[in-house]
């Protein structure tokens, strides 16, 4: 963008946002060339500004639950992911059982094998949500030395 109210590029009027990223042909030429330009096609008779909060919002994030249980007396467990988008829409689930020490190593399990799914599915923008509160802190703040 210039301080000049016509565009450099193709000298029509007005120079501003939403013309630089999608009424400029040759803006346009530009971005078509990257993913970014795929992104940006389509709704241009909205604002750049509406245009953005609409398609953000469409792509802001999956969200993975994830919750594990234990029996402490046999060392059983299970573990549960589910997938869903931010309207709370199911995309994918999965459970299993595993053998474990703690409640605490079955959440963290639980955790790993929603990665290893992201990494196999490609799945990008994923909120993973526990409810151990001392697995959350593991996760954000590494292991502080005192913990097995």
């Amino acid at each position: 963008m210039t301080t000049q109210d016509s565009c450099p590029r193709c000298n029509a009027s007005p120079e501003d946002i939403n013309h630089l990223f999608r009424a400029c042909f040759k803006a346009v030429d530009l971005w078509g060339a990257t993913a970014f330009g795929q992104i940006m096609r389509g709704n241009l008779d909205s604002s750049i500004v509406v245009w953005f909060g609409k398609n953000l919002q469409k792509s802001k994030l999956i969200e993975l639950n994830v919750d594990g249980c234990w029996y402490s007396a046999k060392r059983n467990a299970g573990i549960g992911r589910i997938f869903r988008d931010t309207k709370g829409t199911w995309i994918l689930g999965f459970y299993g059982k595993l053998n474990a020490e703690s409640s605490t190593t079955v959440e963290i399990w639980s955790i790993y094998r929603g990665l290893t799914i992201i990494l196999e599915k490609g799945l990008v923008n994923v909120d993973i949500e526990s409810d151990s509160l001392v697995v959350v802190n593991l996760v954000n703040e590494g292991n502080p030395g005192n913990h097995p």
